[in-house]
């Protein structure tokens, strides 16, 4: 895999049987191994609160995926295959406790592909919000990305 990336993230979560609209990313980024883990770095513009934009790293291997995000938005959430794990998310009106309990990670690592799903409970604050689904997309610069 190229370095330099082009990234797509998907995310979808349901809550009560009904499936919310997708979140899509599209992001230039950078793509390198560290320790035996894929890590893929790109940035996000700001929103319309907090015009400072966002880092995020995203580290993981077939069984694990740790999304850190710094900046306008601030997170280490650790997405692990049949685990439960609770992290704090903070944004600009306040932090927030998140539970994910974790199905599933698959990961398909081909020469010019990465592709890895995350299936995961989330909760905040100890509330259920719903069943998510996460899928990040990264093939090298100048290529396709289809979900």
């Amino acid at each position: 895999m190229n370095r330099d990336v082009i990234i797509s993230i998907n995310g979808l979560h349901m809550t009560d049987g009904e499936f919310s609209e997708p979140v899509e990313v599209f992001a230039p980024g950078e793509y390198y191994m560290e320790d035996g883990y894929h890590c893929l770095v790109y940035e996000q513009p700001g929103d319309g609160f907090d015009e400072e934009p966002v880092h995020t790293r995203l580290k993981f291997d077939s069984n694990s995926l740790e999304i850190i995000k710094t900046g306008g938005v601030e997170t280490q959430m650790l997405i692990e295959k049949d685990r439960r794990t609770i992290t704090y998310y903070t944004t600009p009106f306040g932090s927030m406790d998140v539970g994910i309990s974790t199905t599933d990670v698959a990961l398909k690592d081909e020469e010019n592909l990465l592709d890895i799903r995350a299936d995961y409970a989330l909760d905040l604050n100890g509330q259920l919000v719903g069943d998510c689904t996460v899928h990040i997309v990264a093939r090298p610069k100048g290529s396709e990305i289809s979900l």
